[in-house]
């Protein structure tokens, strides 16, 4: 099967940007990518990896950078591995289990949450 993403052999692709003496990393944002891909298969959660890369879009692929495409599949396995939420990954911000327990005490019993929020100290 041919995709966007099968691209040796294909003309008029232009210059692979070869530079002599290249950093392994251009910003340092890759090298977390890179130490993301590494914890990832560590905790066995590299399956299908290679699957979520060639279903970016073709037009996406083809702007994304080599590591832009790898965190984009990277975050897509950790949602659907339950390592962590969408809204976590986009916050940066882990939901624990105090927020859990306060978001559901919250819709059991809203009034209790609120005596207990009001007042001068909670301004």
């Amino acid at each position: 099967m041919n995709g966007v993403h099968d691209m040796g052999g294909m003309q008029g692709m232009g210059d692979l940007g070869y530079e002599r003496d290249e950093p392994m990393f251009h910003a340092r944002w890759e090298g977390r990518v890179d130490a993301l891909r590494i914890a990832m298969g560590a905790h066995g959660k590299w399956r299908g990896i290679r699957t979520k890369i060639e279903s970016i879009p073709g037009a996406n692929y083809l702007r994304m950078s080599y590591y832009e495409r790898w965190l984009t599949a990277l975050t897509e396995r950790i949602v659907e591995s339950g390592l962590a939420t969408r809204d976590e990954i986009e916050t940066g911000r882990a939901r624990g289990a105090l927020e859990a327990a306060t978001d559901r005490a919250r819709l059991e019993n809203p009034g209790a949450l609120r005596a207990r929020t009001t007042g001068p100290w909670a301004q």
